[in-house]
């Protein structure tokens, strides 16, 4: 910054970006999975953590304000233990479910704001 005067301002012009609207996803159509389908899949299912905890609520929220059937049920959600487990298994079910999301924990346990991110697979 102090070589190029120019562009110190940038750093420190403090910026707020806008919020973006998450689209809830499409109810699955079951065409190919013996067994219907889900609406989405998540990890993690571990309820004895913190984020276990915050997956399964957010994913029971998200079906409950899409009208998606409950957890477990065709036209529903499902929980799977890691991205691995989720990996396995949509390799073995192609076509039976349109989004995995995946929730992520950065920092530390102790942080008094948890720093929790998704990513969608």
């Amino acid at each position: 910054v102090e070589s190029n005067p120019f562009f110190a301002s940038d750093f420190f012009e403090v910026k707020s970006p806008l919020a973006r609207t998450i689209e809830l996803p499409p109810r699955c159509s079951s065409h190919s999975w013996n067994h219907g389908c889900y609406s989405f899949i998540a990890s993690p299912n571990d309820t004895s953590t913190e984020l276990g905890r915050y997956a399964a609520n957010i994913s029971s929220q998200m079906a409950l304000d899409a009208n998606f059937n409950g957890r477990g049920e065709n036209h529903g959600y499902e929980l799977f233990d890691d991205e691995e487990y989720i990996d396995d298994w949509l390799y073995l079910n192609q076509n039976a479910t349109a989004v995995a999301i995946l929730f992520h924990y950065h920092g530390d346990s102790n942080d008094e704001i948890p720093k929790i991110s998704y990513s969608i697979q």
